[in-house]
């Protein structure tokens, strides 16, 4: 909050951190300090509005688990694999079966160039929807056999990746 704060002070921030209430609490400015009312609209000190000490020391408790909070240590993955509904490879040596470890090196190449296929498609369909009618004519014929092409490296993927599945369950069998 930038508001009533000094020059100086309004280069850095403060997070304030608020406790919910179960229910709504509000303050009897009639009979308050005037003075007092200020400073807690100005949240002059935050400390003027705890008024529960238990509620104030379990939110510093959580607080301070939250701040304190390392996740588990990650996997290592290089890829992200399904096998079946209870297997997911993450790493080449997840395979058992050498047949399906050598398919799935030679998935990786396809799939490498599946993308940078993919992304010279995209690149000339971009140039085509740019381009003037006799350049379009011209491109054309280009960009229909690469979306052939990827089309076919697609389904030879999707073949790919079920022939991995099967010489790998087949090997574990």
């Amino acid at each position: 909050m930038v508001r009533f704060r000094p020059l100086p002070a309004r280069r850095k921030v403060c997070v304030y951190v608020f406790i919910p209430n179960t229910s709504k609490q509000t303050y009897d400015y009639e009979s308050a300090e005037p003075g007092h009312i200020v400073r807690m609209a100005k949240l002059h000190s935050l400390k003027e509005t705890w008024e529960d000490e238990e509620a104030v020391a379990a939110a510093k408790k959580r607080l301070e688990a939250a701040l304190n909070y390392r996740p588990k240590q990650q996997r290592a993955m290089d890829f992200e694999f399904v096998i079946d509904d209870r297997r997911t490879y993450y790493l080449l040596s997840d395979f058992r079966s050498e047949e399906a470890k050598e398919m799935f090196r030679q998935y990786q190449q396809l799939e490498k160039d599946y993308r940078l296929q993919r992304e010279k498609l995209d690149a000339q369909r971009e140039e085509y929807a740019q381009a003037g009618e006799s350049e379009r004519a011209v491109m054309a014929p280009a960009i229909r056999d690469l979306e052939e092409r990827v089309l076919q490296m697609a389904l030879e993927m999707d073949s790919m990746r079920r022939g991995i599945r099967n010489a790998e369950i087949n090997d574990t069998k």
